[in-house]
């Protein structure tokens, strides 16, 4: 795909390749995007394709500083693509796993990160795969963002939508078990991101779903100032709350968790 045109925009980097999807940087006229593209093969699943043009119809009903902009999409002989905004920055996982140490401010992200979830709730649209890698940390040190290949309008009953969405490590437990996530499960996945840059790590690790779910549905999380005490007794409630396993004793909004970090 390197150096061909999709929209007019040249295919100069390849940047990520998530499930059947590939993320590719593009330039035009000095401007740069993320394309991202659906191949598409003689049996590929019309749901598939579906699938992949609602992210960008979801993007469109949202106007925020850090939610990236559609600026096109369509398809172009077996290709199906979508042109986003690029944001320049790393991403958040990266960040925390080579430079933890430099992220000094994470009180400042988890809020700028709140900030935008709750915007998006307040649209009526559930992100389901809230995470750090979709993240990305701006020079500015503002907190991009991305991926809503899994989200879904609460307001429509979209079949579209598929089983066990999200991503192992920050699964609420009821998506794990494969409801459909609702605000209460980005919450959950909010405070495995909270966890992450106030300690450098996730609270339950392993290379599947399983071993995750079994840890998570058996095991104690260990509290964050068990790996770092510069983490106020205060916070450490805050995250223990949003990863609670009772849906009923989490934070019912991303509102009253910003409400106790401010308190």
């Amino acid at each position: 795909m390197i150096g061909t045109y999709i929209s007019g925009y040249k295919i100069s980097k390849h940047l990520a390749s998530t499930g059947l999807t590939d993320v590719y940087l593009g330039t035009k006229d000095k401007r740069n995007v993320v394309i991202k593209i659906l191949q598409v093969k003689p049996d590929t699943d019309k749901r598939r394709i579906n699938r992949f043009f609602y992210e960008a119809e979801i993007i469109q009903k949202l106007n925020h500083k850090n939610i990236s902009k559609v600026y096109g999409f369509g398809r172009e002989d077996d290709i199906c693509y979508i042109v986003l905004e690029y944001f320049d920055g790393h991403n958040l996982r990266e960040l925390i796993k080579t430079h933890h140490n430099l992220l000094k401010d994470y009180i400042d992200i988890i809020l700028g990160v709140c900030e935008t979830v709750g915007y998006i709730h307040k649209r009526g649209i559930i992100h389901q795969d809230i995470k750090s890698r979709n993240m990305i940390l701006t020079k500015d040190m503002d907190v991009k963002i991305i991926d809503f290949g899994l989200a879904y309008e609460k307001n429509k009953s979209n079949a579209r939508i598929r089983e066990r969405a999200g991503t192992p490590h920050y699964m609420s437990p009821e998506q794990v078990k494969g409801y459909r996530g609702d605000e209460r499960s980005d919450i959950y996945s909010l405070g495995v991101v909270i966890y992450e840059l106030a300690t450098g790590r996730r609270p339950f690790e392993g290379n599947s779903l399983h071993k995750i779910a079994v840890q998570q549905l058996n095991m104690l999380i260990k509290p964050p100032r068990f790996y770092n005490q510069k983490v106020s007794k205060g916070l450490e409630n805050i995250i223990l709350r949003a990863l609670n396993l009772d849906l009923a004793k989490r934070y019912q909004s991303v509102g009253e968790l910003v409400l106790d970090i401010n308190r």
